[in-house]
């Protein structure tokens, strides 16, 4: 994506003026950006998330954010999650 540094920001002064945030919720590209929000969390980089104990991830896509900040994923996110997909094969389930 472009600009998702200043899109993280805008999140970020977003969470910090409604926080505390317990979990996060993000739906198609919402859930890949939470996806980072949580990232940032985890390795200290988001104070304003703290308190952030869950994320739900639905319908998302695979960015490749392991490419775009590999500084964030050289572990996996320890952080309970929900993962909610669609897609063909569900469609074809009567």
């Amino acid at each position: 994506y472009d600009g998702i540094d200043e899109a993280l920001q805008h999140l970020r002064r977003f969470c910090s003026a409604n926080a505390p945030i317990d979990g996060i919720f993000g739906f198609s590209q919402g859930s890949n950006i939470a996806n980072l929000l949580v990232a940032d969390a985890l390795h200290g980089q988001a104070t304003e998330l703290a308190d952030v104990r869950f994320v739900v991830h639905n319908c998302s896509g695979i960015p490749g954010w392991a490419e775009q900040k590999p500084e964030l994923y050289e572990q996996a996110l320890a952080i309970p999650c929900l993962v909610i997909g669609g897609g063909p094969a569900d469609a074809e389930m009567d």
